[in-house]
């Protein structure tokens, strides 16, 4: 398995990675990064429609 990471320069690396399980739900996590750095993270707990989206 690769794995890539990105970070800014003189960020330190940890090897540590977290990882959250949900157990008997279903949940959409939506969110973004771009060169300019990461954006917000979103968590939608209820279906996804037009009217939500």
């Amino acid at each position: 398995m690769k794995l890539y990471i990105w970070c800014k320069t003189g960020t330190a690396y940890y090897e540590n990675i977290l990882m959250v399980k949900y157990r008997g739900e279903n949940t959409v996590i939506q969110g973004c990064f771009s060169s300019s750095g990461p954006a917000h993270l979103h968590i939608i707990k209820r279906k996804m429609h037009s009217q939500v989206y």
